[in-house]
């Protein structure tokens, strides 16, 4: 699979002209609760040469890939430094994902300075927020779930209580 995954990385380099700095898993692959049927989350950063900031010919800020079981989302450094300053929590997902495709010490300096810089009550009330979203949208309902149901809900718990750290 993971041929697969580097070569949709190369392809999407040659299409739109970017280098992609980095390439991890992220989702439940990640969290090591993959199902038979889970796809592969594929989450990088990218770079555009340096012409293409100075002029008109801006890279793309976002790139999404949906093709077959593969479900990549790459985006741009600008918007990735963007996001982390808002301590964006797919950011400290993404910084943290022990399933690397494509590895870089940028993803390392990102994750210093992140974790330097983040609002932890930022962090802890989104995680709350989306527990408690998750319960009322499939449990409180009464229906039977899937334990990865479950176990979404109960991640989402976890890390509003150790928040990575």
């Amino acid at each position: 699979m993971e041929s697969r995954i580097l070569n949709l990385i190369r392809k999407v380099e040659k299409k739109h002209n970017i280098k992609i700095l980095w390439a991890i898993e992220s989702g439940s692959r990640a969290w090591g609760f993959a199902s038979k049927d889970s796809d592969y989350d594929i989450r990088c950063l990218h770079i555009g040469k340096l012409d293409n900031y100075l002029g008109l010919d801006i890279p793309p800020q976002q790139i999404n890939i949906v093709k077959d079981n593969l479900d990549l989302e790459s985006w741009d450094i600008r918007k990735f430094t963007e996001l982390s300053l808002k301590s964006n929590p797919q950011i400290a997902e993404w910084l943290r994902s022990p399933i690397i495709y494509k590895g870089s010490k940028i993803r390392g300096q990102f994750r210093k300075y992140f974790d330097a810089g983040c609002s932890l009550k930022f962090l802890k009330q989104h995680y709350i927020r989306m527990a408690k979203q998750n319960y009322y949208k499939y449990i409180k309902v009464g229906e039977s779930h899937s334990c990865k149901i479950y176990l979404y809900i109960l991640n989402s718990f976890q890390k509003s209580t150790l928040l990575f750290f």
